[in-house]
């Protein structure tokens, strides 16, 4: 489980770099590995991650009980026992709270402009 694939196409690239004349400084060369590469990465990435959430791992309790489940069932089991944790939505920050509203960059002319406000409020959702 622990072979990323990573490694493979890290290797592939610097190959590619020192034989082939592949040049990370031209964009034009990261443009064509990114055309010819990234779904086929994205794809051997993806496949770990599957295989390693799924994989069986053995846990033992305090009383010498063992269990085996995959790290997905582990999370999930462990919500419904504790409850989620690090899932809770954080409160936006209010600028009545704010000491220096300048510090954040508001731009008060954006801010004011009813043709902009009218927009943002028609294409984003309201607290």
């Amino acid at each position: 489980m622990t072979d990323i694939p990573i490694e493979k196409w890290k290797s592939f690239f610097i190959q590619l770099e020192l034989h082939d004349g592949l040049n990370p400084d031209q964009p034009a060369h990261i443009w064509l590995l990114h055309h010819l590469f990234l779904s086929v990465v994205d794809y051997d990435v993806q496949l770990w991650a599957d295989l390693w959430n799924n994989h069986k791992l053995e846990h033992r309790d305090g009383e010498g009980q063992t269990t085996v489940a995959s790290p997905c069932k582990c999370i999930v089991f462990g919500m419904l026992e504790h409850g989620p944790r690090g899932m809770q939505r954080r409160t936006a920050l209010h600028v009545n709270d704010v000491e220096d509203v300048q510090a954040y960059s508001v731009d008060f002319n954006v801010f004011n402009d009813a043709h902009i406000v009218a927009h943002h409020m028609d294409n984003n959702e309201q607290d």
